[in-house]
């Protein structure tokens, strides 16, 4: 009788060992980091960090944090939640060939707010590779911060973009202290491309920020696809727009959702095609205290697009510097 007993305790420790084990392995942490010389076999710990973005998420729990304890390229990741990549006190790489850097999408739900920030992102768009298609793109979601990063030569020739913002359901976008360069090819794609599909819709905020040497469009909000329902806000602030093959443009083709840029205290110049395009009887760009030059079209209206001044631009040397479609006053 006392042997029987001993060995259930036996088991009965055995048993609580491994459970106690096997909880902390199991268990995804608020807070995770990665390392130029982690290990994704690791627990993703301070002592014991992963090796990338990859491997790290799946062990952060959802509205958690990814910090970066040094230098090192983290690799591609997909984000299904909430989550925050902050590496803002080092090099935080993410170099992608055929493929996209990071994206966002969490199924349809809309619920996911994600934060990125302190990253470089590189396409190797101008190599012998073949080039990343999209640095940043966000399919669901409700919200994206991407800030104090570099996205740099997503060239692929149908969908290079920097950071292509496809919501399928209502989303807010920031870019916030981030130079948008190399991205694009020819027309196709761009820098910052707002293009909401399905019932999805817009708001986005821009500020403090480098569009520069993109293909296709600097910065795009269009409606094209979308029926009728919320219109897409965007509102660029104290940013740059230039040497792009276009600078700033709002399409919104008829029967569609109204498209609203408002640009102040920033400059669109040495765009090849425009400065400023609303191309839609839906669609207008308002501007204040804005400096528009050197593009091949200052400002263009095509298909009944509104063009609208607060009287405090500068508007030259362009090679056709166009004409606003009304002045409004300054509230």
């Amino acid at each position: 009788m006392k042997s029987s007993i001993k060995l259930l305790y036996t088991a009965g420790f055995a048993l609580a060992g491994t459970v106690a084990f096997a909880s902390p392995a199991s268990a995804q942490a608020t807070r995770t980091w990665v390392s130029g010389t982690g290990d994704d076999a690791n627990p993703c710990s301070r002592t014991a960090p992963c090796k990338t973005f990859a491997g790290s998420i799946s062990k952060t729990a959802a509205g958690g944090e990814i910090n970066c304890i040094d230098a090192g390229g983290f690799g591609a990741v997909t984000i299904n939640k909430s989550i925050t990549i902050l590496c803002d006190e080092t090099e935080a790489g993410v170099l992608v060939s055929g493929t996209n850097g990071i994206v966002i999408n969490d199924g349809g739900a809309g619920t996911a707010q994600v934060t990125l920030s302190g990253l470089d992102l590189e396409g190797l768009g101008f190599t012998t590779s073949g080039s990343g298609i999209r640095g940043v793109w966000f399919i669901s979601g409700a919200s994206l911060v991407v800030r104090n990063s570099t996205i740099r030569n997503f060239r692929d020739a149908t969908n290079g973009t920097g950071i292509a913002f496809t919501p399928s359901t209502t989303a807010k976008l920031l870019v916030d202290n981030v130079s948008v360069t190399g991205n694009g090819n020819g027309t196709a794609g761009g820098g910052i491309v707002i293009q909401p599909t399905g019932s999805g819709s817009s708001k986005a905020t821009i500020t403090n920020s480098r569009i520069f040497n993109n293909g296709g469009t600097g910065v795009l909000t269009s409606a094209v696809g979308l029926t009728a329902g919320t219109a897409l806000y965007t509102e660029i602030r104290g940013s740059e727009i230039s040497n792009n093959n276009a600078g700033v443009g709002a399409i919104s083709p008829p029967s569609t959702r109204s498209v609203m840029v408002t640009t102040v205290h920033s400059t669109s110049s040495q765009n090849t095609l425009y400065g400023v395009l609303s191309n839609g009887s839906s669609a207008q760009n308002r501007l204040s205290d804005d400096v528009i030059n050197i593009n091949g079209t200052g400002v263009q209206s095509a298909a009944g697009g509104f063009l609208l001044s607060y009287g405090d631009n500068l508007l030259f040397g362009n090679t056709t510097d166009g004409t606003f479609s009304s002045t409004l006053p300054k509230q």
